[in-house]
């Protein structure tokens, strides 16, 4: 009587254990569709997101612009889209995203823009560490055109992001922030907003090395290269800003930089990066302050005159050949 109560019990138990089980699959099954949902329709609270919805509304508004220039805050800090279209007389565009998109989400930019329009010319601008920086999956899930291209991401990187209950609160954030007012306030002369200058006096604490470039984060500057090349698109690389103290003391750094951007299949723009004199450090090392804005502007506009006139000279080819 004993032995078949214990069987009876521990069978019972088994099948409260499977149910459970069950269920709590079922139950993070639902979570990860619903995150990954959010995701695919940019509801997440991802590195400012509604900048991502403001170049995005951008490119859906774009008049066939012949330069477009994609990147991170290094980029969105210092080109001013209406200085660089008089100095040029090309019809420009900035889609500069923020750091935290990397190299994935400035290749999933140049997709989006290649759905409509065709550019001349596209200046891929990074800030000069880029290459020490992690690999951005975040960001190319984010900026993911479909759902086939989350393929590209290891299985480990997809079930830590989609099953994960912090993107349930993430996307609340992002629809309680969409339901209210719209955060215009964020927004400034067609970037984020600054904040304070940095502190000269942490400068101390940011050292790079050409040791610490990071190999994996190459995978999707290779990526962008292929989509050029297979687009035949004139495609180049500029590097953004920097504080001009670091300048002098990476030069070994910013020259395996530029070795890594041509292996890859990537033209470098010459004299590039900027260095920035400390009276025009913004709130980052490599941000521009708002008042240095046109000025850096006009640096990287004579910086890429080679590559503006070689595509001024193709455009007038291809329009003489259309006539």
């Amino acid at each position: 009587m004993f032995q078949n109560s214990s069987i009876s019990s521990s069978s019972r138990h088994r099948r409260y254990v499977l149910k459970l089980t069950a269920f709590s699959c079922v139950l993070l099954g639902g979570f990860s569709l619903l995150v990954a949902y959010g995701y695919r329709n940019a509801w997440m609270d991802f590195a400012f997101v509604r900048l991502y919805q403001h170049q995005l509304e951008k490119i859906a508004d774009s008049k066939h612009p012949e330069v477009v220039f994609v990147g991170d805050s290094s980029l969105g800090n210092a080109i001013d889209v209406d200085e660089f279209e008089l100095l040029s007389g090309m019809r420009t565009e900035n889609l500069a995203l923020t750091g935290a998109y990397g190299y994935s989400g400035t290749l999933n930019m140049i997709r989006r823009v290649l759905q409509q329009n065709s550019p001349d010319l596209f200046v891929i601008m990074q800030s000069p560490d880029m290459l020490t920086r992690s690999v951005a999956y975040d960001g190319y899930l984010h900026t993911a055109l479909s759902p086939n291209d989350w393929r590209d991401v290891p299985l480990s990187v997809l079930v830590k992001t989609f099953a994960n209950l912090d993107g349930i609160t993430s996307m609340a954030r992002t629809l309680v922030r969409q339901s209210g007012a719209p955060d215009n306030a964020l927004l400034d002369n067609d970037y984020i907003r600054q904040g304070p200058p940095i502190s000269r006096q942490r400068r101390k604490d940011f050292q790079v090395t050409a040791s610490g470039i990071n190999p994996k984060k190459a995978m999707f500057l290779e990526r962008i290269a292929a989509t050029c090349e297979d687009y035949q698109l004139k495609c180049v690389y500029a590097i953004g800003p920097w504080f001009e103290e670091f300048c002098k003391q990476s030069k070994t750094f910013i020259k395996e930089t530029k070795a890594v951007v041509r292996d890859k299949g990537l033209p470098v723009v010459g004299g590039t990066p900027k260095c920035l004199p400390p009276d025009e450090l913004g709130d980052s090392w490599d941000h521009v302050a708002p008042h240095a804005k046109a000025a850096t502007t006009g640096f990287y506009y004579r910086s890429l005159l080679p590559f503006l006139v070689k595509t001024a000279t193709t455009s007038r080819a291809k329009l003489q050949t259309t006539r």
